[in-house]
């Protein structure tokens, strides 16, 4: 029998705690202010924004009440969040999709302070994620400021699988603390003088079908400080605060960052911080008849992913829709390179990425795991162009594999079972 991962009572006892900050007064009511500001904004106006506000705020709405339920450092918990909807324990538990989510990604969240000692317990079970890694940020992103000048999170500290020492049986070790590394590979250094920490894990899973993602749990290694959540009274009031502040600063970076890049194009990516990997945002527009077509290297990347996201940074539906692809779900072309292809209409290729309906939006691409000693992006961006579907065939390479409908059919059932691995 495969071990359960992600579906912990403590899980359930958090979701099942936000379905109810969910369902209250302030929370319904701040959904509606949600829906006005989305609607009264410039995208609200545009056809693909239109078709998109119920969906991306309930999104939003949902990781508010998830956010409120892990503000808890004296007893915090990694809880998987960011994700698509899913019917697990008995609970229906609605999409949380937020910031371009990364549909191969299990996120996971929890709180801790600075000056404060904490100790992860992890274990590889089965295929590991092609990368594994544990960030701190300030806090949580848009209850302060949290990006920096560029527009991109601001790393504090962080660990990764590609320099974990990690058990011969799996298991490993985190240390947190406001004390240096001093070259410690399994340690995060957190300021002493900040509370309200937000502590992220990201799993990147490249094949769905057998990658699992790492078994964690965190625990307060000092005595506690604090008095604990509150009742859901205050939790509601406390995640309708946190709703009306990460949906407007939310828009107001898609609005500067992600649709300040040209339409249609791939600029080169940037390296991150901390230096487990790299990555690029945009937007794209097409035409019913049109096809975007993009030509990508993964330049030795061991994880490299392309997806697509509504105008308001929510992941489009991934789970039954292709709407992303992993350099594992993906053809390579002869020479090693990537070519997707983006279009609401099914082109008959198997490296279709699905727009689910919306002719416009936003799109993240990814390299992580890099070769060691990277340290330029140069060349990962082979080609970006907009060609008439009637002529795609002649720009694709000629290796390109067509589907028939029973084959796209049987991909994706294929993808819709493998995604379900993570609910087992």
């Amino acid at each position: 029998m495969t071990e359960t991962i992600l579906a912990t009572p403590g899980q359930r006892e958090r979701e099942a705690l936000a379905l109810k900050i969910l369902a209250s007064q302030p929370m319904q009511d701040a959904l509606a202010r949600v829906r006005k500001l989305y609607a009264d904004h410039d995208l609200g106006k545009t056809a693909a924004g239109k078709a998109s506000i119920e969906r991306a705020s309930s999104h939003f709405a949902m990781t508010a009440a998830l956010f409120a339920t892990i503000e808890d450092s004296d007893n915090p918990y990694l809880l998987w969040s960011t994700c698509a909807e899913h019917q697990w324990m008995g609970l229906d538990v609605p999409g949380s999709g937020y910031g371009l989510d990364n549909p191969d990604n299990i996120y996971r969240m929890a709180q801790v302070d600075g000056g404060v000692r904490y100790e992860i317990k992890g274990q590889v079970i089965g295929k590991a994620p092609q990368q594994h890694t544990l960030v701190l940020f300030r806090s949580i992103p848009g209850i302060t400021q949290a990006m920096n000048e560029k527009g991109t999170m601001a790393e504090l500290s962080g660990t990764s699988s590609d320099t974990l020492e990690i058990a011969p049986d799996g298991s490993f070790t985190i240390t947190i603390d406001s004390t240096p590394a001093d070259g410690r590979p399994n340690h995060i250094t957190t300021p002493a003088d900040m509370k309200g920490l937000h502590l992220l894990g990201r799993d990147s899973m490249s094949d769905w079908s057998v990658e699992r993602p790492v078994r964690l749990d965190i625990r307060r290694l000092d005595p506690p400080s604090g008095p604990g959540l509150g009742d859901e009274a205050a939790l509601a009031k406390r995640a309708a605060e946190m709703l009306d502040m990460i949906t407007p600063y939310w828009l107001a970076w898609v609005v500067s960052h992600v649709y300040a890049r040209p339409v249609n194009e791939v600029p080169q990516p940037w390296l991150r911080v901390t230096g487990w990997g790299c990555t690029q945002q945009g937007n794209f527009k097409l035409g019913a008849d049109e096809a975007w077509v993009v030509t990508l290297d993964a330049i030795g990347a061991r994880y490299f992913n392309f997806q697509l996201c509504d105008p308001w940074s929510v992941a489009r539906n991934y789970v039954t829709k292709q709407s992303s692809l992993t350099g594992d779900q993906a053809d390579r072309n002869a020479d090693g390179t990537y070519t997707l292809v983006i279009s609401a209409k099914d082109p008959g290729v198997h490296n279709w990425l699905d727009t689910d309906g919306i002719d416009a939006g936003t799109y993240q691409v990814r390299w992580q795991g890099l070769p060691k000693g990277t340290t330029s992006t140069d060349g990962t961006v082979r080609s970006a162009k907009i060609v008439k579907l009637a002529d795609l065939k002649s720009v694709l390479p000629p290796e390109t594999r067509h589907l028939t409908h029973h084959e796209r059919k049987a991909q994706l059932a294929q993808r819709a079972k493998d995604y379900a691995n993570r609910v087992a």
